[in-house]
Order: structure tokens, then sequence, then C-alpha cells
């Protein structure tokens, strides 16, 4: 996966019932839950493991030296839908 700087990459998943949305900026590490009926990502342990291990793969694959302190820090971020 190549990214550049700015590059979100979409990600729709869908838990059994219910479809959410992610954005997920693989450089920064970072991953944004977008979930209409205001439900955590820690209610989806199966997709955040996924993601999370999906992103230390691409960090793998780019040999980025990481701080032992942000190794397992990835940082999910909710937003906020609009009514």
């Amino acid at each position: 996966m190549a990214s550049s700087t700015n590059n979100l990459y979409l990600w729709p998943y869908n838990s059994g019932c219910h479809w959410l949305l992610l954005a997920i900026d693989p450089l920064k590490e970072v991953v944004y839950f977008l979930n209409s009926i205001d439900g955590e990502w820690t209610n989806y342990p199966d997709m955040k493991q996924l993601v999370d291990t999906s992103i230390k793969v691409f960090r793998s694959q780019r040999q980025a030296r990481v701080p032992r302190t942000k190794s397992s820090n990835i940082t999910w971020i909710k937003v906020q839908c609009p009514l």
C-alpha cells in the first residue's frame, strides 16, 4: 500500500447487522471511526484488531522505526456523525 502524507483510505465494515465507516491514515497511524448509531469502536474488537494489525503490517513493510511507547498506540478518533 503506497501512500503519501495526505492519503486517507475509506474502509466500510459490516459488523453483521450494521455498517460502519473507517477513514484510515496509515502514515500518521490514525483511524477515524464513523458510526451512525453512536457506538464506540471498543464494541467491535474484531474490527479494531484487524485494522490495528493492518497498520502494523504497513509499518513493517515500510520499515518505519517507531518508539516503543508508540508501537502499540494507534490513534482511534470517533467522528461525530450529524443527526
